[in-house]
């Protein structure tokens, strides 16, 4: 009989120390399943925990807020024609750092070859033209800026262009054409939000990445300081006043959480936008694909609706190459040679650029983010790695 006793408490012994080896699954702070938790017995006091550095790949989550849909769907009646006239774009000084002066290329490793995502071509064009069929009278009228002539193209070339700023062409894209119905322009829109407390009317650009998804800029949908941005609503194609594809009122805004803490490398953000008729946005105009952990040495196409050069009404363009990166907190931003300032901050970057054409072709590859004043016609787009495909999958999942 004593035993058999001892057997017994051996075996629950036994099962004690198994209990203690066997993992728990739970969430971490940020609400993440997955992480694994063993038990242990402290002999002392637990001691603080080593915090990852403020750019660990492990913090490049994605934070977002949800709008209720009654403010959502009233922002559509907010945006009046004069309200969209009057906002202006966002003062990209908020993002400017130090600008990387002689600084070359600095390739960042392919992690695992990263599939990239396919664009879509399909565009509800027919049912735009007679839902909207004033706005389409309107974009196809004549441009005001100068009816008569051809889009204008600039271009910098040679050694003292290329000592003062990367070569590039950027040219005007809708102003005396129908490109607003084409394929992959039609994507890249106009966003019009306020501030949660600096008062006025703002814009950036945008452009659609996936399903109701829209890529733009982080300071575009979050002020440091401030929170998330509000009364947002999209509308792509704008042109000149025009929405030949309507507006879309936003439902949700994401961004990282390296951006929430204002670190210009993480200046990324995504939209949710209602569906209008049952459709989604990319219904309509179409969607972008998605690279990301790409060679940062890339020719890109950069389109957006910048202030200084028409008034944020018309859809600019930059062909250029990458030229530099900088050096900042998290993926180094690439620089780019681009004439293009505030109100194309949020434009898509293009790689493997093809007009018309969807499938391995016309991929967001950046976002443009900030400029800087040292050196001019210098753009800065945030690198896409992980925590642009963090952004993308939650905009997919929309």
């Amino acid at each position: 009989m004593r035993h058999q006793k001892r057997s017994a408490y051996a075996i629950l012994f036994a099962f004690m120390l198994i209990s203690l080896a066997i993992p728990v699954a739970g969430q971490d702070a940020t609400g993440r399943g997955g992480r694994i938790f063993f038990p242990v017995v402290l002999s002392h006091p637990a001691q603080a925990p080593n915090l990852p550095p403020p750019d660990s790949p492990e913090l490049r989550v994605v934070v977002a807020e949800s709008i209720p849909s009654g403010a959502a769907y009233a922002a559509l009646a907010y945006w009046t024609a004069d309200r969209m006239a009057q906002a202006r774009p966002l003062d990209l000084a908020a993002v400017v750092t130090a600008p990387a002066e002689g600084l070359r290329d600095r390739e960042e490793p392919v992690a695992g070859g990263a599939a990239p995502s396919y664009g879509g071509l399909p565009g509800a064009a027919s049912l735009a033209a007679e839902l909207y069929a004033a706005d389409w009278a309107a974009a196809s009228a004549a441009s005001e800026r100068n009816a008569a002539s051809e889009s204008e193209v600039v271009e910098t070339t040679g050694v003292d262009a290329w000592s003062t700023s990367p070569p590039f062409t950027s040219y005007y894209v809708n102003d005396n054409a129908d490109l607003w119905k084409s394929f992959p322009w039609r994507t890249v829109g106009r966003l019009f939000f306020n501030r949660p407390l600096t008062p006025g009317a703002f814009s950036c650009s945008g452009a659609v990445g996936v399903g109701r998804a829209v890529w733009t800029a982080g300071h575009c949908v979050y002020t440091p300081g401030e929170g998330f941005n509000k009364n947002m609503i999209f509308v792509p194609a704008y042109r000149n006043g025009a929405k030949p594809y309507g507006a879309f009122a936003v439902l949700s805004r994401a961004t990282l959480r390296g951006w929430t803490g204002g670190k210009a490398a993480f200046d990324l953000g995504m939209l949710a936008v209602a569906d209008v008729n049952n459709l989604k946005v990319s219904d309509w105009v179409g969607n972008l694909g998605f690279r990301y952990n790409a060679a940062s040495t890339q020719l890109l196409h950069f389109a957006g609706y910048p202030d200084r050069i028409g008034r944020s009404q018309f859809l600019i363009a930059c062909s250029t190459v990458t030229n530099r990166r900088e050096p900042l907190e998290g993926p180094d931003p690439i620089g780019v040679g681009c004439d293009m300032d505030g109100g194309a901050d949020g434009a898509p970057g293009l790689s493997a650029f093809a007009p018309n054409k969807s499938g391995a072709v016309n991929y967001v590859n950046s976002i443009f983010s900030h400029v800087a004043p040292a050196t001019p016609n210098l753009l800065y787009g945030v690198y896409f790695d992980t925590g642009a495909k963090g952004l993308y999958d939650w905009g997919k999942a929309q």
